[in-house]
């Protein structure tokens, strides 16, 4: 009976963490065929326009920020193995004030990047 339950404990697992997989694909593609409509987004893009480096191929990270009280990015983390893009994304993004403002009042963003190729 305990082998029964833990066998239950790890099929719910298994299962619940293939649907947030799934979801999570699914929003990035979404997000790789579509122009930032946030203006929070548009401002940080337009931050990290002319990166000073090449890469072999297009990378799409996801950048987690927070913004302190003076209305400044604060990055929590950038989701890449590429040493080169996370020091590059923080070192445009950190302490960079913001323009726009959120219309739901939410002060933490996690944001999509495609770093593309250069040719």
């Amino acid at each position: 009976m305990k082998s029964l339950k833990i066998l239950a404990l790890l099929l719910a697992i298994l299962v619940s963490s293939n649907i947030e997989a799934l979801t999570d694909k699914k929003s990035r593609s979404t997000v790789e065929n579509s122009e930032p409509s946030n203006p929070i987004s548009k401002e940080v893009v337009s931050h990290l326009k002319k990166p000073q480096f090449h890469l072999e191929k297009d990378v799409l990270v996801f950048v987690k920020f927070t913004l302190n009280d003076n209305n400044e990015m604060v990055v929590l983390s950038v989701d890449s193995d590429s040493e080169l893009i996370d020091s590059f994304i923080k070192n445009r993004l950190n302490y960079k004030r913001l323009n726009a403002r959120s219309k739901k009042g939410s002060k933490n963003f996690v944001i999509p990047v495609r770093v593309n190729a250069a040719w």
